[in-house]
């Protein structure tokens, strides 16, 4: 994707200004790079001209991954309940299109914001259910993001059986899924 950075942009430009529904599609799907290698700045501005734009003749599954996409670019300094809104926004449109598993991160990450704003019990209500979610939809890429999450919640609480009791259910997951993956969940559980 970084060698493909300049194609992008130009194609999320255009599509901004020509194609709304591609430019949700695109910007929904390519906007995890610039979440991982930067510069967030930019990547955050992609998004948010993005979702300025009408949704008319958007697929329900575009629009979620957009709404969805945001969530990388939040922090503690801003309204955090903006991105609230989009994730539930996306995880409602998730499950109307059957993809649990995407409805499933996308509460987990929703409690993640939940954390950071103070209240434990709606975080911890949100990776319940995302966790029940992500284990229904059969989804490995889901269920070891939610175990992440609520496991890595709980051992910053301080509560590290419990915390224990979720990374011991996710360590088997990261045999199935690839080695990027394994690093990130890897630093988590220390």
């Amino acid at each position: 994707m970084d060698l493909e950075r300049d194609n992008v942009r130009a194609a999320a430009a255009w599509a901004l200004e020509h194609d709304v529904p591609l430019a949700y599609r695109l910007i929904g799907r390519a906007i995890r790079s610039w979440s991982m290698r930067g510069p967030m700045q930019e990547g955050k501005a992609w998004i948010e001209a993005t979702l300025q734009k009408p949704v008319d003749g958007v697929a329900p599954g575009d629009l979620a991954m957009a709404l969805r996409a945001c969530s990388p670019f939040a922090n503690h300094e801003e309204d955090l309940d903006v991105y609230v809104d989009r994730l539930m926004r996306s995880h409602v449109l998730f499950r109307e299109t059957g993809q649990h598993g995407e409805a499933a991160m996308a509460l987990s990450v929703t409690g993640t914001l939940h954390s950071w704003k103070g209240d434990e019990e709606r975080c911890r209500e949100l990776y319940r259910d995302a966790l029940d979610l992500a284990r229904e939809s059969g989804n490995v890429g889901a269920l070891s993001m939610c175990l992440n999450n609520a496991g890595y919640d709980h051992y910053t609480e301080g509560d590290m059986e419990s915390a224990g009791r979720y990374f011991d259910e996710l360590l088997p997951l990261l045999r199935l899924r690839d080695q990027h993956h394994d690093a990130f969940y890897l630093n988590s559980i220390g």
